[in-house]
């Protein structure tokens, strides 16, 4: 037991036993990067509402007519 608690005061004078372990520090690197796209991408999200509005608006050039209904269409 002795040898254990001494290799553990060891650590701890040299400031090994509360390091952060590399995996962890991945994983915040990770994290923060991830953070900052979220922002970037919700920050465009206006550009994304008007590109909807225009697809809702030319969604009737992409349903095909029915074998009754003509092939061409006036529009405006």
């Amino acid at each position: 037991m002795s040898h254990a608690e001494n290799q553990y005061m060891e650590m701890i004078r040299t400031k090994e036993w509360t390091t952060p372990q590399k995996d962890n520090q991945e994983i915040l690197a990770l994290t923060a990067e991830i953070k900052a796209l979220k922002e970037k991408f919700h920050s465009g999200e206006n550009d994304k509402r008007t590109r909807n509005a225009e697809r809702s608006k030319n969604a009737w050039r992409k349903i095909t007519p029915k074998d009754s209904e003509p092939h061409s269409k006036v529009v405006n």
